[in-house]
């Protein structure tokens, strides 16, 4: 295997005919592994495979003492894109250095990126990142404290990624859900009828009332999958956000878009079926204020971004039966909230997100 230094101004020679949805994750041997971080960053370590979806991650136990994340992207994933990605987090860096997030670890060389040639699998970029510590937030207890601080952390994070770049070239993803409706030709992966009509009832909405909305709405780079798997918190106060996981999926798209993403994994059984979704809003529009409107699209973003984890895992889980586990851990929670805050109306939600962020 040969390790190359990445030119941050080339784009790859290799056609990207293939999505990255679509597109297995590198395989890698040990040795391949631990090639790389001896020959482009000089460290010796303990090497565990982390389970995910389109890339192919390490946690390495350096024998100098520090854990480290080694990320191994998708083939299929353009290097403009990866480079958007690498490019953010050192704005995070730069803009709010006390954000639990990642940082970039540089090679022997001082950059932030290198990229490995993989016998058979064409090129993958490879970047060392810090490891964060922390419980996953699926494994605790929720509370308004816990909701409040994570829409804080959420805010600053939207904050610090404010004046980041957009991408160099086109970059459309189907977890951005302004692309909801072209999602319609994988409803087939759906086999509930029931499931079926009420993805299409959501999209018809999308469609007619959302869509035309969004063109005029501000844009950034956002995170755009801030889910209770992408967000660690102390061991010790499940109050406290200890780290913030994954940007493999940011995107330049309108900001309510990071706001409905995350309150997609934020509905939890109460009185009123918006009571947990509308403290997360309340706390994140105090640090990071919502326009009027922003507030009339945030419900059927919510519902999409639902939608569009039921579509997409479904889709991905008959293709790669092998993760069917991973792909549909969050299909179970998905079904409930769409059915539970599917209760009351579009026009019944603006409103009570207007009046519990004081904006009647």
């Amino acid at each position: 295997m040969k390790i190359e230094q990445q030119d941050p101004m080339m784009s790859s020679a290799m056609p990207r005919t293939a999505t990255v949805l679509d597109s297995s994750a590198p395989n890698l041997s040990d040795d391949e592994v631990s090639q790389i971080l001896q020959e482009v960053y000089g460290i010796e370590g303990r090497i565990s495979l982390l389970t995910s979806e389109r890339d192919r991650n390490y946690h390495i136990h350096a024998r100098d003492g520090r854990d480290v994340l080694l990320k191994v992207t998708n083939a299929a994933e353009p290097r403009e894109i990866t480079r958007f990605q690498t490019d953010a987090l050192l704005e995070i860096a730069r803009a709010d250095p006390s954000l639990p997030v990642p940082r970039i670890v540089p090679t022997l060389g001082g950059e932030a990126e290198h990229v490995a040639r993989l016998p058979g699998q064409g090129e993958s970029v490879v970047r060392l990142l810090t490891y964060l510590h922390g419980e996953p937030l699926h494994r605790t207890e929720r509370s308004p404290a816990q909701r409040h601080n994570i829409a804080r952390c959420l805010a600053r994070l939207d904050i610090a990624l404010a004046h980041a770049a957009a991408p160099t070239i086109p970059h459309e993803l189907q977890w951005d859900i302004r692309n909801a409706p072209k999602l319609r030709p994988m409803m087939d992966a759906l086999t509930d009828p029931a499931q079926h009509a009420a993805a299409e009832a959501v999209l018809d909405t999308f469609e007619q009332h959302v869509a035309p909305v969004l063109q005029s709405l501000r844009r950034q780079v956002i995170h755009n999958d801030f889910n209770p798997h992408n967000i660690l918190v102390a061991p010790d106060d499940p109050t406290r956000v200890t780290g913030i996981l994954d940007f493999g999926d940011m995107v330049f798209t309108p900001l309510v878009i990071d706001v409905a993403t995350a309150c997609a994994y934020q509905v939890a059984a109460a009185d009123h079926p918006l009571h947990t979704v509308g403290e997360f809003i309340a706390a994140y529009h105090g640090a990071n204020p919502l326009t009027r409107e922003e507030f009339t699209v945030i419900f059927p973003l919510i519902q999409a971004r639902l939608v569009t984890t039921l579509i997409i895992t479904n889709w991905r889980a008959r293709r790669y039966p092998a993760n069917r586990t991973y792909i549909l851990r969050n299909t179970g929670p998905s079904l409930a909230a769409l059915e539970q805050i599917g209760r009351i109306g579009r026009a019944e939600a603006e409103d009570y997100f207007l009046r519990i962020c004081d904006m009647r």
